[in-house]
């Protein structure tokens, strides 16, 4: 049996679905979402009040709860299983507005967090909406309000210790199942490409005592003018890259011998057009990358291996035609994944040119998710690609708890597995290694 709730405060239920606890102004409010569902519902003993909404079609509310008065703002929270879900505002003559989505999808019952809303963002109503990633038995079991940062849901529900029991765990350290390699663990430098930081001795030992394996140096700001912006590396008057600078900014820096990954994250602006690199500049773009390896590992011999073509442009070329369910906006403008690939490959075999050891990746993908997208790129580009690169996120909240966040690495690799078979599919018989970074 479930452990009861202990409360020093007042306990009100309300018609089974919203507990509250506290005196005036309450430390939570906890809604039953098959109280109110958009979907079926379900008995399971595992699930809060034993039952949650479940919910067959990508994109379709899974339940309507009230916002509770109280504070001027809420976290919000949902405990959710097998399922994405976006969270949106419902207003009194049913109008939807979008406030967050959150991407994993845990596959037991778990906690998400929303992060912190006011009331005006939450309106009278919050609609929760089932994403388009799904598992077997995909729910929606509850809905929490709560005002304190520090409040954890997970103590409202222990688990029931009759239904899973403890495991007994044994460590053969006999036994090697897979070796960490030295670049396994490493940092986004993000401000590797400012020389006021890079030639400070305190960041030097600082990186030294953390001592990644390898650096990737990224920042948007490094596509800015070098005289405006103090990670800018480009002498937009020149239409060049500012080697006094970069020299600057390397010479010397990580002297404890990492792996270097520099990563070029988008376009020069006079190369752009709508957002984009404007199609007749893309051997020019080449060339421009092509020059930046000349600098680095030619002329300052900083032999560094990894390179990275753009950084998330998946969106550009690729989400803004989709919609979320992966279906095109308007049949009559397909996508440009093609585009970004050519992209790609021609910087590819320009930077090889300049320094056949470098290994070429991209294309630093903002969705894990997206894995047609991944699919297609990698099968564009496979020729040239050495390794796949994405990025997902355990929070878009500053207000989670570490626990939070810790708990929610394991979807990161639920991440990996489902673009490790997209890969395998789209590149059979080679296995791309995936950077996460």
């Amino acid at each position: 049996m479930r452990q009861p709730l202990v409360l020093t405060a007042a306990l009100i239920l309300l018609a089974g679905a919203v507990i509250r606890c506290g005196a005036e102004s309450p430390a939570y409010v906890l809604s039953e979402a098959e109280s109110a569902p958009s979907g079926p519902v379900v008995r399971d003993p595992d699930a809060s009040g034993g039952a949650y909404v479940a919910q067959a079609g990508a994109y379709q509310p899974m339940a309507v709860v009230p916002v509770p008065a109280g504070p001027e703002s809420w976290i919000v929270w949902a405990r959710v299983r097998d399922v994405n879900c976006q969270l949106k505002s419902l207003s009194a003559s049913g109008a939807q507005k979008e406030l967050n989505w959150v991407w994993s999808r845990p596959d037991d019952w778990a906690w998400v967090s929303y992060g912190r809303h006011s009331r005006a963002e939450l309106g009278d109503r919050i609609l929760l909406m089932r994403g388009p990633d799904a598992g077997p038995a995909p729910g929606l079991d509850a809905v929490l309000f709560t005002a304190s940062d520090a409040f954890q849901p997970e103590s409202l529900l222990p688990p029931d210790t009759a239904m899973h029991p403890p495991v007994t765990i044994k460590i053969d350290w006999a036994r090697t199942v897979a070796k960490a390699t030295r670049i396994s663990y490493s940092l986004n430098a993000f401000a590797g490409f400012n020389p006021a930081v890079t030639t400070n001795p305190k960041y030097e030992a600082n990186m030294a005592a953390m001592g990644a394996g390898i650096l990737r140096l990224h920042n948007w700001g490094v596509m800015a003018d070098s005289r405006k912006e103090a990670n800018g590396w480009i002498d937009t008057a020149a239409r060049n890259w500012d080697a006094v600078k970069i020299k600057r900014t390397l010479t010397g820096a990580y002297a404890y011998g990492p792996e270097l990954l520099i990563n070029i994250p988008g376009f020069p602006e006079w190369m752009q057009k709508d957002g984009r690199l404007d199609p007749a500049q893309i051997d020019a773009y080449a060339r421009f990358c092509a020059r930046l390896v000349q600098i680095v590992n030619r002329d300052l011999k900083r032999g560094v291996t990894y390179w990275e073509v753009t950084n998330e442009q998946d969106e550009a070329y690729y989400g803004a035609f989709h919609k979320d369910g992966g279906a095109l906006k308007d049949p009559a403008k397909p996508d440009m994944v093609n585009e970004l690939a050519d992209i790609f490959n021609r910087c590819a075999k320009a930077m090889r040119a300049v320094d056949p050891t470098i290994k070429l990746g991209g294309p630093a993908a903002a969705r894990p998710d997206w894995l047609d997208f991944a699919g297609r790129f990698a099968a564009a580009t496979a020729s040239n690609l050495d390794f796949y690169s994405y990025h997902a996120y355990a929070s878009g909240s500053r207000d989670d708890s570490d626990r939070h966040i810790f708990d929610r690495t394991r979807f990161f690799g639920e991440n990996a597995r489902q673009l490790r078979a997209a890969l395998h599919a789209a590149v059979p018989g080679r296995t791309l290694p995936l950077f996460f970074d």
